[in-house]
């Protein structure tokens, strides 16, 4: 191995960033105060108009890992192509400016992609924290097979976009999934590279994925935008013997995105959102309606009750769970539970065929 190779940085952090001078010096610590050292942090302000830049701009001096490109507003997901062109790491891990990660994230990772080099896509449990970073509730553990591209399409999502670790020369070739997408560049990116290769995962709480009122992630206008998009792309990505998942998939997130619209008074398009959840997948729809149904019922029972406060992202045991996200059960959420292990079986099958086929193709 040369000199020069040596001192490549073997992890590009790449954190895109859009008008986030309240959370990036706290994005940047939870990185730099991480146990693997061998990085490179590529900041990319996209376009702020806020002191985001300004706040970076001194942490340059004291920690020569860290870069800052700046660029006019493009998206996120052209954001994180432009920090992606810039890292030269054996592997890439996104990080949005209002996440955190546990120091020992990535060197969990990348002891696991250093023990199983096959590996392209590695991701961690997940714990939602609130504007102050204390915890909201841990996400349902996730325990995906190392072929998943249709359970992901399915489900939405392995981890999270901060949650991953990717091998560069794979996330290269995906990244062209995302172009023109302003959210959900997570999934097309999570399906272009399962497609293809075998993913896999560190069973612990070593992100936190930074829920406020009023983000993107909120938005579900954009939400159902890129959607429609990300259907579009993964119709051309899933197999034919699958496209039955495309439909529920479709269907479920038409299903989701309904419910937020009711949240937002949008009546309407709620209802045309349900009516053609409706159509794809019948079945499952009428049950996760009848399960909303239940969900408010008991929201309005417990509505008098108050809740303590989480603890600290930074102060939890990655390894146990501490705030269990609550399920609400009822007779409807067990038959969509029960409906749904019964399709994961079928999903796990088509993937296996896909898996298959790439190692005999």
């Amino acid at each position: 191995m040369s000199e020069q190779r040596r001192r490549q940085p073997l992890v590009s952090v790449v954190i895109a960033a859009h008008n986030r001078q309240a959370t990036i010096a706290e994005t940047l610590a939870s990185v730099t105060n991480g146990t693997y050292r061998n990085v490179e942090i590529i900041v990319v302000d996209d376009g702020s108009t806020d002191a985001t830049a300004a706040t970076v701009e001194p942490l340059l001096k004291h920690d020569p890992r860290i870069r800052l490109l700046r660029r006019d507003w493009g998206g996120v997901a052209a954001a994180y192509s432009a920090g992606l062109r810039e890292a030269r790491g054996d592997y890439v891990a996104y990080l949005d400016s209002d996440d955190l990660w546990h120091p020992a994230k990535l060197e969990k990772q990348v002891a696991l992609a250093q023990a199983e080099p096959e590996l392209a896509f590695i991701y961690t449990f997940l714990r939602m924290i609130d504007a102050n970073g204390r915890v909201m509730h841990d996400v349902p553990e996730q325990r995906y097979p190392r072929r998943a591209l249709c359970r992901s399409l399915y489900e939405s999502l392995a981890g999270a976009n901060s949650s991953a670790l990717m091998r560069r020369s794979v996330l290269i070739e995906a990244d062209k999934h995302t172009k023109g997408l302003h959210s959900r560049q997570d999934l097309m990116l999570q399906l272009g590279i399962f497609a293809n290769h075998p993913i896999g995962f560190v069973p612990e709480y070593l992100a936190a994925y930074r829920y406020t009122h009023g983000s993107l992630s909120a938005d579900a206008g954009a939400m159902l935008e890129s959607w429609r998009i990300v259907a579009g792309r993964a119709a051309g990505i899933v197999p034919r013997h699958a496209g039955r998942v495309c439909r529920w998939a479709e269907a479920r997130q038409y299903s989701e995105l309904a419910e937020a619209f009711v949240w937002q008074r949008k009546y309407a398009a709620a209802a045309k959102l349900s009516l053609a959840a409706l159509w794809r997948d019948p079945v499952r729809t009428t049950l996760n309606f009848l399960h909303s149904l239940e969900r408010l019922a008991t929201r309005a029972r417990r509505r008098q009750k108050s809740e303590t406060e989480g603890p600290r992202f930074d102060a939890c045991d990655p390894l146990l769970q501490i705030r269990p996200k609550e399920i609400f059960a009822g007779t409807a959420g067990r038959l969509v539970e029960a409906l749904d292990q019964r399709r994961l079986r079928m999903i796990s099958a088509f993937d296996q065929r896909i898996g298959d086929a790439g190692r005999h193709g």
